[in-house]
């Protein structure tokens, strides 16, 4: 299953509204084939077309795309909270549409903080929307500052990832097309602001999702170690215990734009294949980008087994970022889990972790679960699962087999209901550090997640 980290949609109205607040600052046009375009940062950007998408997705083979909108960000003033709330509105109502094919990253409006937070909230309360986006720097200003600490501090609480998508540097006005070079070189400015800060150090929960393979962080990893390493260099870059580049292991990178294998190698070796997600950036209809991106990974000549998990965690990064959860991709592998005490139950290699935001005693509806998990029933006619609930109490255990669907005895002696493709069942659950946990333990033969096809 490949679902896209890295796919971008913009509202009509949005334009309209970009051309009405800013009409010195947008550039739109009708195209004959596309209707309106704007122009962001020397890149031509359509309205969105929600089934025009999803017959590109259909085309490239793309089962699920996570939206943003990165340029609602070039602006942030009064106008932010109205914006932000017209891209959400269409996500979630694409979502809403579409919710086996789309999920969605909220915007948020910078002008305060008590809007961010705001707008972050409501977000996140619709189905499908999964965390949040930003940009390198927000209007202008990098997101590493105390301003931008309750942000921090909200989604570190919320457990929610944060996909960082590059801008503009601000003040560029180079008549190069800001996509090619700058924002990589942003991107990395950025993440090495946000490093040398101690967020992660402080937040260590963080779920960070930095875009293009990382911008030029692999590359320049040691380069970027020199102010913690070099007594000559400011204190500032002392204030933190531990190397910057030790801190990027725990970043995670998309693969978009990222077709030369060098580059996809170091960013590797940076990370780690299970810190890589599949992204494409894909927005404008027509584009190669999806298929660029299926052919290059398809023809990387690596070891059988990092063939495997980087199709298993590259391609497949299937309940990653289903309602916040993010999936380890091997029991045994460098990635840490969200919850290092928590160990796999059982023998199985492979788990996927999801999460649930909800409060203590609330309900958690397996048709929830079945959203992300029912493809498994229509592709496959034999599976089973176990559901977990945090900490190491199996409250019900889930089982179908060929449509033939049998309760069985959880932990605890009680009967669980059956779950199977279209069947709705509630089960009560505790709460763990503020979070609902699911920890669902899979039959990976018959799984097609972790299918090595395509």
């Amino acid at each position: 299953m490949k679902i896209d980290f890295h796919a971008h949609g913009f509202p009509r109205e949005f334009f309209l509204k970009l051309k009405e607040y800013y009409p010195d600052q947008t550039i739109l046009r009708e195209d004959p084939k596309h209707g309106l375009i704007a122009v962001w940062a020397g890149t031509l950007l359509p309205v969105w077309d929600h089934g025009q998408r999803i017959d590109a997705m259909s085309r490239a083979g793309v089962q699920i795309e996570i939206l943003s909108a990165p340029a609602v960000y070039i602006h942030v003033d009064e106008h932010s909270p109205e914006l932000c709330r017209m891209i959400n509105d269409t996500f979630a109502e694409s979502c809403r549409q579409s919710p086996e094919r789309f999920k969605a990253f909220a915007c948020v409006p910078f002008n305060s903080m008590d809007d961010a937070l705001a707008e972050l909230r409501r977000a996140l309360t619709f189905p499908g929307f999964v965390g949040a986006l930003i940009t390198s720097n927000v209007g202008g200003k990098y997101l590493y500052t105390p301003e931008f600490l309750p942000f921090w501090q909200e989604v570190a609480r919320l457990r929610v990832p944060v996909f960082m998508h590059p801008q503009p540097p601000p003040g560029y006005h180079d008549d190069e097309v800001a996509s090619l070079v700058a924002f990589p070189s942003d991107t990395t400015l950025s993440t090495m602001k946000f490093l040398y800060s101690g967020l992660l150090e402080r937040f260590p929960e963080l779920i960070l999702i930095i875009a293009h393979l990382g911008g030029t962080l692999p590359f320049l990893a040691r380069r970027i170690d020199i102010g913690f390493d070099v007594p000559h260099f400011p204190e500032k870059y002392k204030q933190i215990p531990r190397r910057p580049s030790e801190y990027m292991k725990k970043l995670y990178f998309d693969t978009a734009l990222g077709w030369h294998k060098p580059a996809f190698d170091c960013a590797r070796a940076l990370v780690g294949v299970e810190h890589m997600v599949y992204g494409t950036d894909y927005f404008m209809e027509g584009s190669p980008f999806m298929d660029w991106t299926n052919t290059f990974l398809e023809s990387l000549d690596i070891s059988k087994s990092d063939k495997e998990i980087s199709l298993k965690v590259i391609k497949k990064r299937s309940t990653a970022a289903m309602r916040s959860g993010f999936c380890r991709g091997r029991a045994a592998g460098p990635a840490a889990p969200l919850f290092p005490e928590l160990q796999p139950f059982g023998s199985t290699d492979h788990w996927p972790v999801l999460f649930f935001p909800m409060s203590s005693g609330s309900i958690i509806h397996s048709h929830w679960v079945l959203e992300h998990l029912t493809f498994a029933c229509t592709e496959k006619s034999n599976w089973s699962a176990q559901a977990m609930l945090a900490p190491f109490s199996l409250t019900a255990m889930l089982w179908a087999d060929g449509g033939r669907s049998t309760a069985s005895p959880t932990k605890s002696g009680s009967a669980a209901p059956a779950l199977q493709s279209g069947i709705t069942v509630c089960t009560t659950v505790k709460c763990y550090r503020g979070w609902v946990l699911g920890l669902v333990t899979l039959n990976l033969e018959r799984w097609p997640l972790y299918d090595a096809g395509p």
